[in-house]
């Protein structure tokens, strides 16, 4: 009975860290709602770390670092510190990388909210840009013919 116990014990463990060890590298934007700590609704990036999924709370360091500082230890996914207070949060997505979360964490600022699905979607989406097209007049010198005819021809442009 007892070693079915440790093993039992054992699997539970395993799975929970393959749980948590393939959030390791994963960037959240969550959204912290008003507080005792935060006056307005704020949006933010925190490292899967920092977050404790079973209280939906997050560590986000004190008042007294600087904004560069935290940005550097969300980018470089760095442990929490001691004296990080937790803070409720609502997860609203979440990033393999710093720059998807960035892009919408802007978004989420500008918008006040941000769709779980569509907001990936909109942000990677880009304008293609067609490469203007060149008109080249033709030799002609007859009266005949009012308009020239215009043929699209790339030009050579010399590099300098």
């Amino acid at each position: 009975m007892l070693k079915r116990n440790v093993l039992l014990c054992l699997i539970v463990m395993t799975l929970s860290f393959a749980f948590h060890s393939s959030r390791f590298f994963i960037r959240y934007v969550v959204k912290f709602p008003v507080s005792d700590n935060i006056q307005e609704e704020t949006v933010a990036i925190v490292p899967s770390l920092w977050i404790n999924y079973y209280l939906n709370t997050c560590k986000w360091p004190a008042k007294k670092y600087p904004s560069d500082k935290i940005s550097r230890w969300v980018m470089s996914l760095t442990e929490p510190k001691d004296d990080f207070e937790d803070i409720p949060m609502e997860i609203m997505h979440e990033y393999d990388t710093y720059a998807k979360a960035r892009k919408a964490s802007i978004k989420a600022k500008e918008d006040s909210a941000i769709d779980t699905v569509a907001g990936e979607i909109d942000i990677e989406k880009c304008r293609r840009r067609r490469k203007p097209a060149r008109y080249e007049e033709s030799d002609s010198s007859g009266v005949d013919n009012p308009s020239p005819k215009k043929s699209k021809r790339r030009q050579n442009i010399p590099l300098l």
